[in-house]
């Protein structure tokens, strides 16, 4: 699967996560990101600036000013070999919470990558792991930056199944 990537070098993933089974699910209230030791790859976070000055909303303006936010990089935790797998060493914890999903729901979720400029045409493995009260799930998958001639980075997703 193909996606583009915004010129500003921050790719943005979609997840979805389904509840397939019969009963509904406890609320999901921690999601990390795996990465290995010498990816670049790293989810980011959009804050103000600290100079940044909102402007005053006057109703006679034509259109309402929008927020500067600039994308920061999430620091990463060293995984514990109970967390972590032989090669994905590196934890991001996303700032994201599921809450209880009855049978056949659907929730969705955006996390934002950066640092990807040195890794084109390179496949990289990531993993989504998702916490609930009583256990985790794991969810490999290869990404690979591919660029175009004349075009902005695209990406493809290969997600081989669960883990």
């Amino acid at each position: 699967m193909e996606i583009p990537v915004a010129r500003s070098n921050i790719l943005s993933l979609t997840v979805d996560i389904r509840n397939s089974s019969p009963e509904i699910t406890p609320e999901i209230s921690y999601i990390y990101l795996f990465t290995s030791s010498n990816s670049k790859l790293r989810p980011v976070r959009w804050v103000e600036p600290e100079n940044y000055r909102p402007v005053a909303y006057s109703p006679m303006s034509l259109a309402v000013p929008r927020s500067r936010k600039e994308a920061r990089f999430l620091g990463a935790i060293n995984a514990g070999p109970f967390y972590s797998s032989d090669v994905l060493t590196k934890q991001f914890r996303l700032n994201v919470s599921i809450p209880p999903l009855p049978p056949e729901a659907v929730e969705r979720f955006n996390f934002d990558l950066g640092g990807y400029e040195n890794q084109v045409e390179e496949y990289t493995l990531l993993m989504i792991r998702i916490h609930s009260l009583n256990n985790f799930h794991d969810f490999p998958f290869k990404i690979k930056l591919i660029k175009e001639e004349d075009k902005d980075l695209n990406s493809e997703i290969d997600a081989p199944g669960r883990a």
